[in-house]
């Protein structure tokens, strides 16, 4: 594959990662607490299949998972390539979302809330037009206790470590053992157990294959090759055995979407990691013989953390084959914080390719 090519379709991938994460997330808000009943009792039996849009301006409102994969994005974006600054970079950009939330951060972080030397543009506490970013959509107990003490919640292994991360299997997509650590690392910042922890780690490694262009399947494979021993390793078991039963169709008019829900029911509500990770991978994977939209449309259509687990979906068949371009265009138009979404995806994919952005924040350079 010629560089160009690469550059395209990494592209893509990255565009689509971060859309198709917030297009699930935004998908699944609207139902996040609901029953399966309930949700049909409201949309329809099939469930929820498009974006619920504001009256204000016609959008598709994200929670906290995108906000929070936004601020991951922008801890790498502020590393401008120096790694070693990872962990604190990760410390700066939730202590800023912890300021988004809660209108403070711990004492000593304030001086961070400022634009910081090498920082891209756009700067992401910007809320000149009271931006999505500072919304309080529902925040995870745990990363905000956490965050305000400075100390992981040890036996926590919510989904809120997991939704998050997939910005670095981006970043990473060529060093996906690497990707494996940082999310870990990223994650244990809020959650302490070592499943949250893994459930993270093992989204990254998987997004990074995929963005390489590797089948999902074959990317999940990879991953249970080396770490099936493991919480997370038993429920991706799980979802690959639950997609190769599931029945394989020929039209759309032939899917069936109660089976679907109770399939998804079969391996948890998305509440804690592993449940989140193997209800996203199983629908991505049946996505991967229908169509994106239809993966996402899954995730969200059970009686459990909606948003998170069509967020997790989204970010992985976002970065699936033709990336974005396989993503419904109404829906990516409508979806909030959509100028972030872009930026930070193109900043991710240069930066993934070696490059720098300038010191003014207008550009990137060849250097590497």
């Amino acid at each position: 594959m010629s560089m160009q090519m690469q550059t395209v379709d990494l592209g893509r991938r990255c565009q689509g990662c971060l859309l198709g994460g917030a297009i699930g997330d935004a998908l699944g808000y609207p139902v996040e607490f609901f029953s399966i009943n309930a949700i049909r009792r409201k949309y329809g039996p099939n469930g929820i299949q498009s974006l619920v849009l504001t009256e204000a301006d016609r959008s598709a409102q994200i929670s906290d998972d995108t906000q929070m994969m936004l601020f991951t994005a922008n801890a790498l974006l502020m590393t401008n390539g120096d790694f070693s600054q990872i962990e604190k970079c990760l410390n700066i950009a939730y202590q800023r979302w912890l300021y988004t939330q809660e209108g403070r951060c711990r004492e000593g972080w304030e001086r961070y809330l400022e634009p910081q030397p090498m920082e891209p543009y756009p700067f992401i506490m910007d809320n000149s037009g009271k931006s999505a970013i500072f919304a309080r959509r529902a925040p995870g107990g745990t990363c905000l206790g956490a965050l305000q003490t400075g100390k992981p919640v040890l036996m926590s292994k919510g989904s809120g470590g997991v939704m998050r991360v997939a910005p670095i299997g981006l970043l990473f997509y060529n060093e996906p053992e690497r990707a494996r650590d940082v999310a870990i690392l990223a994650a244990g910042i809020t959650h302490g157990h070592p499943t949250g922890k893994e459930a993270a780690g093992a989204l990254a490694y998987i997004i990074a294959y995929v963005a390489q262009g590797v089948p999902l399947v074959e990317a999940v494979k990879k991953y249970l090759s080396v770490y099936s021993r493991s919480e997370v390793g038993d429920a991706l078991e799980e979802a690959l055995y639950l997609y190769r039963r599931f029945p394989k169709i020929k039209t759309m008019q032939e899917f069936d979407w109660a089976r679907a829900a109770e399939v998804v029911s079969d391996l948890g509500e998305g509440w804690i990691a592993e449940e989140a990770l193997a209800i996203a991978v199983f629908c991505a994977l049946i996505g991967s013989r229908v169509n994106k939209r239809t993966a996402i449309a899954m995730a969200v259509n059970h009686g459990g953390d909606s948003d998170t687990t069509g967020a997790i979906c989204g970010n992985i068949v976002g970065a699936m084959g033709d990336g974005a371009a396989g993503l419904p265009t109404v829906w990516k138009d409508r979806v909030e914080l959509v100028k972030y979404l872009r930026l930070y995806a193109y900043g991710l994919c240069n930066m993934a390719l070696g490059r720098k952005h300038k010191a003014d924040g207008s550009g990137w350079t060849n250097d590497k």
